[in-house]
């Protein structure tokens, strides 16, 4: 694990523990998102917001786009989950939260991803490929056959092959 990502492991860890994500799984989302910038995406927000624009980019370590960032504080508030983080745009480039936040998105797609396709139940590795296009193109767009999803899916499988925290 590169050191940029590895001063992140203690969150990491808590965060596949709470939320049943491998770890290395995160690391490989992590590395492929932000490459362990935990102010990755900031700049370009700011821009995007002085010009007007729609507020649709990722921001921090998992790159969760602020409105999704908001919607998901909300549902883990609903479910009970303890210490969810406030929904501001600070809130977001805190590790912690950014960690907390994009593994309970994945691990939210995990389940879509067993759910929609019988043979992903039995097959860690295909739900885990589907979640991370899911991830990235989001539950309702994402399929195989769309562009760039095979892609975002080998950057991503590569990375998660070099991950091994042990």
């Amino acid at each position: 694990v590169p050191a940029r990502l590895r001063k992140y492991s203690k969150e990491i860890q808590a965060a596949s523990a709470e939320f049943g994500v491998p770890a290395p799984f995160i690391y490989a989302i992590m590395q492929t998102e932000s490459s362990g910038n935990p102010l990755a995406g900031k700049e370009k927000h700011a821009r995007n917001v002085a010009r007007g624009k729609p507020n649709n980019q990722g921001l921090g370590l998992m790159q969760v786009i602020r409105s999704t960032f908001g919607g998901t504080t909300a549902r883990m508030r609903r479910q009970g989950i303890p210490n969810v983080p406030e929904d501001t745009e600070e809130a977001q480039y805190d590790p912690t939260n950014s960690i907390r936040v994009g593994t309970f998105i994945l691990s939210r797609h995990m389940k879509t991803a067993r759910k929609r396709h019988q043979e992903a139940r039995n097959n860690p590795q295909l739900a885990e490929s589907l979640a991370a296009m899911y991830y990235k193109m989001g539950p309702g767009e994402g399929t195989p056959e769309r562009p760039g999803a095979k892609l975002y899916i080998r950057e991503q499988r590569k990375k998660h092959g070099n991950f091994n925290p042990e």
